[in-house]
């Protein structure tokens, strides 16, 4: 199991997909990616609508589900 802490909002998608990237590169594995709260990922999307960022966050992790060969589960 690999924990990685990050403040709230401080982190996006490509932060996450780069750490994941990073562990598969140096020859770890991994069977899911738990996400802990998605409202406090930050949207690279200019908004200041709480469903249009989230809705953001949900399919660039749904995408990094895809290129990772793994399931991403979150709380809302």
């Amino acid at each position: 199991m690999y924990i990685k802490e990050y403040p709230p909002k401080s982190v996006t998608c490509n932060d996450i997909k780069a750490y994941l990237e990073n562990l598969k590169s140096n020859g770890h594995d991994f069977d899911v990616v738990i996400v802990d709260y998605l409202n406090l990922i930050k949207s690279t999307v200019k908004s200041d609508n709480m469903f249009v960022d989230g809705l953001d966050v949900s399919e660039k992790l749904r995408a990094i589900s895809y290129e990772m060969h793994c399931p991403v589960i979150s709380a809302v």
